[in-house]
């Protein structure tokens, strides 16, 4: 795979860091950082609400979340009291 390309025999990438993409629960993690950021709590309700507001792929299985953490605090504006 990518260890063997020529990016890193010649030195060009020291790291390769795998994207692990994020589950339900990765998300309801993120929402509830989100909320401790800007000094509020959030009930599990809330985060569950947020956590549903995600887009997931496959669509008919709704695994892996296929936006990050960094969408998260804009989308808590919504279900902030």
């Amino acid at each position: 795979g990518f260890a063997q390309s020529e990016l890193m025999s010649g030195h060009l990438i020291d790291f390769f860091v795998p994207f692990l993409p994020l589950e339900y629960r990765h998300v309801k993690l993120c929402a509830r950082d989100a909320f401790t950021a800007r000094g509020l709590q959030a009930d599990e309700a809330t985060l569950d609400e947020v956590a549903k507001a995600m887009l997931y792929v496959p669509k008919d299985e709704r695994l892996f979340s296929a936006q990050g953490c960094k969408s998260i605090p804009q989308r808590i504006n919504f279900f902030m009291p």
